[in-house]
């Protein structure tokens, strides 16, 4: 029989095939789109879409919201006007968790008659373009947001000084940050309407930036007339191609090269390192099959979920390549405390914070290497605490005979979501006095969750499952 445990989270667990999958335990979910254009409707949908299925899914709230441009008018040089006031309303309409200053936008060129109100604006790169908001936002500590103008992106000369502004902000960030990047373009950096200038100079700076944190490249801007190359560039993955707009000094063309855009000319296809994404156009039906997107960013993976109106579209899942460390505090009592590490340890650096100690496993030896998930019996004189940090691992099986069975979980796991079959007359009890017994299809008794880092013995009825 094997029983598989995962990473701790907050009671969120979805069956596979294989036994147990959780999400880690730490997450922050933005809502992400662009180009409302008057369309209030399709905008209360899709965050409405985006809302319930992090809550269900991840037992998470929507924390942040940011939209890439364009929220009025339709056309060239229709930019009616209008307040941040009212779209802010719109969202917080939805997410009453929220409040203003939990809502960001970048600027499109049919935003140039919107009033800001009492909201925060929009985000640009650097003094070079004035607006609100200039260089990174913190997100509540679990993110950095970053916001290019349209201008930053049209003009070549203004991308290069806003790709420099990032690149000075990224270099100085220190070493134990390892907060994912999101970054929000109106324009977009591959090629197709000839008005993104400046791809060359953010493609590059974005890609040095990403050879070692974690970032998405949002855009939107090319819902009028889109093409095959678009729809080539809504999802691009780390290790994809994006072919940006050939490098030039132009500056920004009139109206957004023309109608639907046209002209553009590809530059050098570059291998990239980030998430490039088309954000989701709210205005429109689903040109790419989704309207707006959630990103749910965790300890070790970037969760995007695409939503169109009515439903959710896709789910990417993205490893980290800068993972936040794990950190969890043991405290053992004077005398024998049953323990499953979390993370892989050893005997020398447990007994280096606690003194002198006893340590057995279920085999009676004493191991130098501790594996996460497997019980150990550890005796110390006076007691103390031991810090592990690292790398959880996704999940931990064990092989269980008959009698009795050490083990532990990485997971906080409630026992109807072990992904095991038991036998009649199984049990499970604690060190505290705490136990559960399979009868009659059910699991009864006071023990009702395993909590991770505690230790466990399972004892099984018979060795087959």
């Amino acid at each position: 029989m094997q029983l598989y445990a995962f990473k701790k989270t907050a009671l969120t667990l979805l069956l596979t095939a294989f036994g147990i999958a959780s999400f880690p335990q730490s997450y922050y979910s933005v809502f992400v789109a662009t180009d409302r254009h008057e369309k209030t409707s399709n905008l209360q949908d899709v965050v409405t879409q985006a809302r319930d299925y992090v809550v269900q899914t991840y037992n998470d709230s929507l924390s942040a919201v940011v939209h890439g441009g364009d929220l009025v008018g339709s056309g060239g040089g229709n930019n009616p006007s209008g307040s941040l006031n009212t779209v802010n309303a719109e969202f917080l309409g939805k997410l009453t968790n929220l409040t203003n200053s939990d809502i960001y936008y970048t600027w499109g060129s049919h935003d140039a008659n919107m009033e800001k109100g009492n909201t925060n604006g929009y985000l640009v790169s650097s003094g070079v373009v004035t607006r609100d908001m200039s260089g990174a936002v913190d997100l509540d500590g679990k993110a950095w947001l970053w916001g290019i103008d349209y201008n930053e992106m049209t003009n070549y000369n203004t991308a290069t000084s806003g790709a420099a502004a990032f690149t000075n902000w990224v270099n100085g960030l220190p070493s134990d940050d390892h907060r994912a990047i999101i970054i929000m373009s109106h324009v977009p950096m591959h090629y197709r309407r000839g008005d993104n200038h400046g791809a060359v100079p953010w493609l590059t700076a974005i890609n040095a930036a990403a050879s070692d944190k974690d970032i998405v490249f949002l855009w939107g801007h090319n819902h009028t007339g889109s093409t095959t190359n678009d729809s080539n560039h809504a999802y691009v993955a780390v290790g994809g191609t994006v072919t940006p707009e050939a490098s030039s000094s132009k500056g920004e063309p009139a109206d957004g090269g023309g109608p639907g855009g046209g002209g553009g000319t590809a530059g050098t296809p570059v291998t990239i390192q980030f998430t490039y994404m088309n954000a989701g156009y709210i205005t429109t039906g689903t040109i790419h099959g989704w309207n707006g997107s959630s990103i749910t960013v965790t300890n070790d993976s970037i969760i995007i979920d695409n939503f169109s109106t009515t439903a959710k579209y896709a789910t990417r899942r993205i490893g980290r390549k800068d993972p936040v460390p794990y950190v969890e505090t043991n405290t053992f009592v004077a005398g024998w405390n049953w323990w499953a590490p979390t993370v892989a340890t050893t005997a020398t650096a447990l007994q280096t914070a606690l003194g002198d100690l006893t340590i057995e496993a279920q085999d009676g030896t004493t191991p130098e290497s501790l594996v996460p998930g497997q019980m150990y019996k550890v005796h110390t004189p006076e007691g103390g605490t031991f810090t592990l940090s690292g790398t959880t691992p996704e999940s931990v099986s064990y092989d269980f005979g008959n009698g009795p069975n050490w083990f532990g979980t990485t997971a906080e796991t409630n026992l109807d979501d072990l992904g095991i079959t038991p036998a009649t007359g199984d049990k499970i009890v604690s060190q505290d006095g705490g136990f559960a017994v399979y009868q009659n299809d059910a699991w009864t008794g006071t023990l009702t969750t395993l909590q991770p880092s505690k230790g466990y013995i399972y004892w099984s009825a018979a060795s087959a499952r």
